[in-house]
């Protein structure tokens, strides 16, 4: 029991404190099961706002988004969401599938490509390379 607790905590951690924004989404229907703390923050809603959203809700793309799950697609390099405001975030996202009680659901990480702080047309991995390198 001991170790079980441990590799809850654990995993409890890790989902709580990842830089990257983790979703749990139903395959057929997108209904989003959970989110992380990232997510609800990169999105801007509350755990339970979001929880209350469809995948689609959050994609600036819809039907692109429909298709990562029908073609059970596991790397999108690049895609737009929006958040709540309606505001269009660039990300790529990684996808891995899982069944659960009789149900298939995708395990989501998404990576904002462009910072929140872009200005001028300068994306954020341009002024970190420019900063480490020049």
């Amino acid at each position: 029991l001991e170790r079980s607790q441990k590799e809850s905590r654990m995993y409890k951690e890790f989902w709580d404190y990842a830089e990257e924004a983790f979703l749990l989404v139903s395959v057929n229907s997108g209904e989003i099961l959970e989110a992380n703390p990232m997510a609800c923050s990169i999105y801007g809603y509350s755990r339970e706002e979001i929880k209350q959203k469809n995948i689609s809700d959050l994609s600036a793309e819809p039907e692109g988004t429909k298709s990562v799950f029908v073609e059970k697609i596991h790397w999108v390099p690049i895609r737009y969401h929006k958040n709540h405001d309606g505001t269009k975030l660039l990300v790529s996202a990684s996808v891995s599938y899982f069944n659960d009680k009789a149900k298939d659901v995708a395990a989501i990480i998404i990576r904002p490509i462009l910072d929140r702080r872009v200005s001028d047309g300068v994306d954020y991995t341009e002024q970190k390379y420019r900063r480490n390198y020049e």
